[in-house]
């Protein structure tokens, strides 16, 4: 009697890792979704079910017009972090970069830090010491040693040769330090006489009133406002600050997308298209779609996925 109880709790728990492992994709997605609400509720403690919008009257404004040959029109896949590689995501890596193109991906978003010796290299973050401090490398150290011990480390001169390599590659930069980073890549473009490829290159800003500081830095003619790191939902004024500065992108995470499905509504009357992150699962993609959603961060999507269930076209 023993032993079958044994096999049966053995046999319990095999059903529940199965199921975990086969919906993990559907779990990453509604741990997403709650952690949108939880910063909704941090955020604004006293109204967590309606949004403090601004009163715009967008009468005054021309809806925005897509740029001929734009990124954004025909490229809903942006491979987060480099690209998924081999069950590994965040690498930032060459191989990876390299098999996102290969599966037809013209929009790679990359994260970018400063070394001790202010290098651009491309990595999440740096690891930590028993303090939390970081433990920042040297460009040496950091290119001298593979990632995950089998692939090949990129800093921004190998994006450079790589950019070079695919004239319809498009990178966009995630970064802890904006000013810092991006006076670092306009000067590292400048040096190798790269600066054809800034056009190439998609901005984001982390605050709407940090445009005026990153055009002191350098003319970049694609910006994108992402939303994750100032929380800002006041999506009305977010419309109206596309409109004013030309600015053809925002993104947001999943969970945001799901839960305010009529305020977002607004940048599909003024033409301003809204990219989610991060996005691994056909479904989501098919949902987020259906409410007006333009493109997807995802490890492992690949544009054909999304050719065979008819949102992409050949």
């Amino acid at each position: 009697m023993d032993k079958l109880k044994k096999a049966i709790k053995i046999l319990a728990v095999l059903l529940i890792a199965l199921i975990i492992f086969f919906k993990i994709e559907e779990i990453a997605d509604c741990i997403t979704s709650f952690k949108a609400k939880v910063f909704s509720v941090m955020e604004n403690p006293e109204n967590t079910e309606n949004l403090s919008l601004t009163d715009v009257d967008f009468s005054v404004y021309t809806p925005l017009a897509d740029e001929e040959g734009a990124w954004y029109c025909n490229n809903p896949i942006v491979a987060h972090a480099g690209g998924g590689y081999y069950g590994k995501t965040y690498t930032n890596c060459l191989e990876a970069m390299r098999l996102a193109v290969e599966n037809g991906i013209n929009v790679i978003e990359v994260d970018m830090v400063v070394t001790s010796d202010n290098q651009i290299i491309l990595k999440h973050d740096w690891d930590e010491d028993e303090d939390g401090n970081d433990i920042v490398l040297s460009h040496k150290e950091f290119m001298s040693s593979a990632i995950e011990r089998l692939y090949t480390p990129m800093d921004i001169y190998s994006l450079f040769e790589l950019m070079n390599s695919y004239d319809e590659l498009y990178i966009i930069v995630d970064v802890k330090a904006p000013l810092e980073v991006y006076e670092l890549l306009a000067e590292a473009a400048r040096d190798t006489d790269n600066l054809e490829l800034m056009d190439r290159f998609i901005i984001q800003l982390y605050t709407r009133d940090s445009i005026s500081q990153i055009k002191e830095i350098y003319p970049f003619p694609s910006l994108l406002y992402t939303l994750y790191v100032s929380g800002d939902r006041d999506f009305n004024a977010i419309a109206a600050f596309c409109l004013e500065n030309d600015i053809h992108v925002i993104t947001m995470p999943v969970g945001w997308a799901a839960s305010y499905e009529d305020e977002l509504k607004v940048f599909n009357e003024q033409n301003v298209h809204v990219y989610v992150h991060t996005v691994n699962d056909i479904q989501t993609v098919i949902d987020m779609n259906g409410r007006g959603i333009s493109g997807f961060y995802s490890d492992w999507l690949r544009p054909e996925d999304l050719r065979k269930v008819g949102l992409l076209s050949d």
